[in-house]
């Protein structure tokens, strides 16, 4: 079966491809639940932010009233991206294990397991990642300018570069992150350890080894950048300036 669908002022297209579905409409709610595949999709979401990708499910459960969306199920999201902003986006290949979404009044969130390969996510002008990630007891919300999203991530092969010429590359594990954006800047916490570590900050500061950082905060605005951390560093190399050298 194939059909597009452009009625909805937020929803430019989506081409069902496939679909086994139990529908039922009682108290003026909409349930579905079963299998299907959507592919071509394209959601403004408003006016800055979009959606596009392709999605695939053999077992999910979704519900429509007064305009409100909510879900669950597993679910494969291919060539998905997520545009936040002019330069802001997060693109991947998603596996999704959707405990609930709801999507309402332009209020996009989202709680479950999530595994990403080839993610590129970009927050900013200066702050970029890329690499395949896994995530659990994920929470994700988008509403307006504000973007936040607390959970537990593994990351191999990392590459993540921010704040003007800082970069970090490494398999990231981080516990209990919260992290925030908005329009005044970005905030970020957790409990990092990172396997064969490797730290630049521009031409000044060069640290490879595992890393360690205990109750780590970054705050980063127009302004200024604070980093706070407990550092633990191990089978190290530090070069600073190119003149002084430190092993350990």
């Amino acid at each position: 079966m194939f059909f597009n669908i452009d009625t909805d002022p937020f929803l430019e297209n989506i081409l069902l491809s496939n679909a086994n579905i139990n529908a039922i409409y009682k108290d003026k709610i909409l349930s579905l639940s079963g299998n299907i595949a959507l592919n071509d999709i394209n959601i403004n979401i408003d006016k800055q932010k979009n959606l596009t990708g392709n999605l695939k499910s053999d077992n999910f459960s979704a519900n429509w009233k007064d305009k409100k969306l909510t879900l669950n199920g597993i679910y494969e999201l291919s060539g998905t991206k997520l545009l936040l902003s002019k330069d802001s986006s997060i693109a991947a290949n998603i596996n999704a294990n959707i405990s609930h979404l709801s999507f309402y009044n332009k209020i996009l969130s989202v709680k479950g397991e999530f595994s990403g390969s080839e993610t590129n996510i970009y927050l900013g002008k200066d702050n970029k990642y890329t690499g395949n990630l896994s995530v659990n007891d994920g929470f994700f919300l988008l509403e307006g300018d504000i973007f936040k999203f607390e959970g537990n991530l593994l990351s191999k092969d990392s590459d993540i570069s921010f704040v003007k010429n800082n970069s970090l590359k490494g398999t990231i594990n981080a516990k209990n992150i919260k992290l925030l954006k908005t329009l005044k800047g970005l905030n970020l916490s957790s409990n990092l350890s990172i396997d064969k570590a490797h730290f630049m900050s521009g031409d000044n500061l060069d640290v490879r080894g595992n890393l360690f950082l205990n109750n780590f905060n970054l705050i980063s605005n127009e302004d200024s950048t604070v980093y706070e951390s407990k550092v633990n560093l191990s089978n190290s190399n530090i070069t600073l300036n190119t003149d002084l050298n430190l092993k350990g």
